[in-house]
């Protein structure tokens, strides 16, 4: 089962009550922004990432930690292959983004060669 904001809102109740929320924070607001970001992994997988990490943190943790934390350990969720080959396709895709932005790097400090060269001297 995926996550639901109720599902959400227990997942950083306890965090709310262990450590100070983040200044900026309203309440409903945090769990909005946390649900959109959490809503595509199954509930299972956050509850015991959430559970490993509050054994950790020695703050409010930011969703990157329960999805770093989620990464890190063995899907537990009714589908955790899928979860597991959607990471892998992140990977994959910022890979692919990655080489792109080397490629128009170079093509961007490349010289041309009909370009006239210019030294110091000339400028």
């Amino acid at each position: 089962m995926k996550m639901t904001l109720e599902d959400t809102r227990a997942v950083l109740s306890p965090f709310a009550i262990l450590f100070p929320l983040p200044t900026q924070a309203n309440g409903d607001e945090l769990v909005a922004i946390w649900h959109s970001l959490l809503k595509e992994f199954y509930r299972a997988d956050v509850m015991l990432a959430s559970r490993r990490l509050a054994a950790k943190l020695t703050r409010f943790p930011y969703p990157a930690d329960l999805i770093q934390e989620m990464a890190g350990a063995p899907c537990v969720g009714v589908q955790a292959g899928t979860q597991s080959a959607a990471l892998q396709s992140i990977d994959t895709r910022l890979t692919f983004i990655e080489l792109q932005l080397k490629r128009q790097a170079a093509e961007v400090c490349a010289c041309d060669e009909d370009a006239p060269v210019l030294s110091p001297k000339d400028a």
